[in-house]
Protein backbone atom coordinates (compact mmCIF):
# COMPACT_ATOMS: atom_id res chain seq x y z
CA UNK A 1 0.00 0.00 0.00
CA UNK A 2 0.66 3.56 -0.11
CA UNK A 3 2.11 4.97 2.71
CA UNK A 4 3.52 8.42 2.23
CA UNK A 5 3.76 11.43 -0.70
CA UNK A 6 7.34 12.23 -2.26
CA UNK A 7 8.58 15.63 -0.72
CA UNK A 8 6.96 18.72 -2.38
CA UNK A 9 4.55 16.29 -4.76
CA UNK A 10 1.87 18.49 -5.11
CA UNK A 11 3.13 22.12 -4.63
CA UNK A 12 2.06 24.45 -6.54
CA UNK A 13 -0.67 22.80 -8.08
CA UNK A 14 -3.75 25.59 -8.46
CA UNK A 15 -5.96 22.95 -9.95
CA UNK A 16 -6.19 20.86 -6.51
CA UNK A 17 -9.33 21.79 -4.64
CA UNK A 18 -10.03 18.58 -2.09
CA UNK A 19 -7.78 15.83 -0.59
CA UNK A 20 -8.51 12.48 0.48
CA UNK A 21 -6.41 10.57 1.28
CA UNK A 22 -6.49 6.26 1.67
CA UNK A 23 -5.87 5.09 5.38
CA UNK A 24 -2.64 3.51 4.39
CA UNK A 25 -1.07 7.51 4.56
CA UNK A 26 0.93 7.32 8.20
CA UNK A 27 2.18 11.13 7.22
CA UNK A 28 2.21 14.26 5.26
CA UNK A 29 5.69 14.64 3.69
CA UNK A 30 7.48 18.25 3.47
CA UNK A 31 5.69 20.79 1.28
CA UNK A 32 3.84 18.02 0.24
CA UNK A 33 0.54 20.49 -0.53
CA UNK A 34 2.56 23.52 -0.24
CA UNK A 35 1.27 26.75 -2.28
CA UNK A 36 -1.97 24.96 -3.39
CA UNK A 37 -3.71 28.36 -3.48
CA UNK A 38 -7.20 26.55 -4.36
CA UNK A 39 -7.00 23.98 -2.33
CA UNK A 40 -10.47 23.69 0.06
CA UNK A 41 -10.78 20.79 2.55
CA UNK A 42 -8.60 18.12 3.41
CA UNK A 43 -9.64 14.75 4.52
CA UNK A 44 -7.14 13.05 6.64
CA UNK A 45 -6.70 9.36 7.32
CA UNK A 46 -8.15 8.37 10.95
CA UNK A 47 -4.59 7.00 11.97
CA UNK A 48 -2.10 9.40 10.25
CA UNK A 49 0.64 10.36 13.17
CA UNK A 50 2.55 13.52 11.58
CA UNK A 51 2.51 16.82 9.55
CA UNK A 52 5.65 17.38 8.03
CA UNK A 53 7.42 20.98 7.56
CA UNK A 54 5.22 22.82 5.41
CA UNK A 55 3.20 20.50 4.46
CA UNK A 56 0.24 22.73 3.56
CA UNK A 57 2.11 26.29 3.85
CA UNK A 58 0.24 28.98 1.82
CA UNK A 59 -2.73 26.98 1.10
CA UNK A 60 -4.90 30.12 1.31
CA UNK A 61 -8.39 28.76 0.73
CA UNK A 62 -7.74 26.15 3.28
CA UNK A 63 -10.75 26.98 5.90
CA UNK A 64 -10.57 24.69 8.73
CA UNK A 65 -8.01 22.51 9.94
CA UNK A 66 -9.55 19.06 11.73
CA UNK A 67 -6.87 16.56 12.95
CA UNK A 68 -7.21 13.25 13.80
CA UNK A 69 -6.04 11.60 17.56
CA UNK A 70 -3.49 9.73 16.13
CA UNK A 71 -1.53 13.01 14.72
CA UNK A 72 1.51 13.21 17.54
CA UNK A 73 3.54 16.01 15.62
CA UNK A 74 3.28 19.00 13.36
CA UNK A 75 6.55 20.41 12.07
CA UNK A 76 7.61 23.64 11.25
CA UNK A 77 5.54 26.00 9.17
CA UNK A 78 3.41 22.80 8.61
CA UNK A 79 0.19 25.54 7.68
CA UNK A 80 1.87 29.11 8.09
CA UNK A 81 0.54 31.72 5.71
CA UNK A 82 -2.76 29.57 5.37
CA UNK A 83 -5.13 32.96 5.91
CA UNK A 84 -8.52 31.47 5.11
CA UNK A 85 -8.31 28.88 8.19
CA UNK A 86 -10.77 30.15 10.64
CA UNK A 87 -11.21 26.95 12.93
CA UNK A 88 -8.68 24.45 14.23
CA UNK A 89 -9.14 21.04 15.80
CA UNK A 90 -5.88 19.67 17.27
CA UNK A 91 -5.60 16.12 18.09
CA UNK A 92 -6.04 15.18 21.44
CA UNK A 93 -2.80 13.23 21.41
CA UNK A 94 -0.69 16.11 19.85
CA UNK A 95 2.60 16.11 21.91
CA UNK A 96 4.58 18.79 19.62
CA UNK A 97 4.03 21.63 17.42
CA UNK A 98 7.13 23.21 15.61
CA UNK A 99 8.47 26.35 15.13
CA UNK A 100 6.06 28.98 13.13
CA UNK A 101 3.24 25.97 12.59
CA UNK A 102 0.11 28.71 12.38
CA UNK A 103 1.72 32.09 11.80
CA UNK A 104 0.52 34.19 9.05
CA UNK A 105 -2.91 32.67 9.79
CA UNK A 106 -4.28 35.55 9.75
CA UNK A 107 -8.09 33.71 10.07
CA UNK A 108 -7.87 32.02 12.84
CA UNK A 109 -9.81 33.44 15.96
CA UNK A 110 -9.28 30.74 19.10
CA UNK A 111 -7.26 27.84 19.47
CA UNK A 112 -7.61 24.89 22.41
CA UNK A 113 -4.68 23.92 22.91
CA UNK A 114 -4.52 19.83 23.95
CA UNK A 115 -3.15 19.05 27.20
CA UNK A 116 -1.29 16.10 25.75
CA UNK A 117 1.59 18.56 24.61
CA UNK A 118 4.77 18.38 25.86
CA UNK A 119 6.23 21.30 23.19
CA UNK A 120 5.74 24.35 21.03
CA UNK A 121 8.19 25.91 18.85
CA UNK A 122 8.35 29.49 18.73
CA UNK A 123 6.41 31.90 17.18
CA UNK A 124 3.75 29.28 16.60
CA UNK A 125 1.30 31.99 16.35
CA UNK A 126 2.85 34.79 15.00
CA UNK A 127 0.99 37.69 13.33
CA UNK A 128 -2.14 35.60 13.35
CA UNK A 129 -4.27 38.70 13.52
CA UNK A 130 -7.95 37.89 14.33
CA UNK A 131 -6.56 35.29 17.20
CA UNK A 132 -8.82 36.50 20.22
CA UNK A 133 -8.26 33.48 22.43
CA UNK A 134 -6.51 30.50 23.27
CA UNK A 135 -6.26 27.98 26.14
CA UNK A 136 -2.73 27.04 26.79
CA UNK A 137 -1.67 23.99 28.84
CA UNK A 138 1.24 23.55 31.16
CA UNK A 139 3.83 23.04 28.51
CA UNK A 140 7.37 24.62 27.67
CA UNK A 141 6.64 26.75 24.96
CA UNK A 142 9.43 28.70 22.91
CA UNK A 143 9.49 33.06 22.48
CA UNK A 144 7.82 34.59 20.50
CA UNK A 145 4.28 32.33 20.59
CA UNK A 146 1.81 35.10 19.96
CA UNK A 147 3.86 38.01 18.75
CA UNK A 148 1.98 40.22 16.46
CA UNK A 149 -1.51 38.90 17.50
CA UNK A 150 -2.92 42.06 17.99
CA UNK A 151 -6.41 40.94 18.96
CA UNK A 152 -5.48 38.46 21.40
CA UNK A 153 -6.93 39.55 24.33
CA UNK A 154 -7.07 36.17 26.59
CA UNK A 155 -5.24 33.70 27.37
CA UNK A 156 -6.39 30.78 29.68
CA UNK A 157 -3.38 29.06 31.00
CA UNK A 158 -4.13 25.96 33.07
CA UNK A 159 -0.96 25.90 35.18
CA UNK A 160 -0.44 28.28 37.69
CA UNK A 161 0.91 31.67 38.44
CA UNK A 162 4.45 30.02 39.51
CA UNK A 163 4.55 28.20 36.45
CA UNK A 164 3.96 30.89 34.43
CA UNK A 165 6.56 33.35 35.42
CA UNK A 166 9.15 29.87 35.53
CA UNK A 167 8.23 29.55 31.76
CA UNK A 168 8.18 33.53 30.89
CA UNK A 169 11.75 33.43 32.98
Amino acid sequence: PVVGLDEGLFSYDETLREIILPDSFDGISKKAFAYCVNLQSIDLPSHIDTIGNMAFYGCTSLTEITLPDSVAAIYDEAFAGCTGIIKVNLSDSLLHIGEEVFADCTGITEVNLPDSLLYIGREVFADCTSLTRVTLPVVHFGTGLFSGCSSLTRVDYKGSVSQWTEEMS
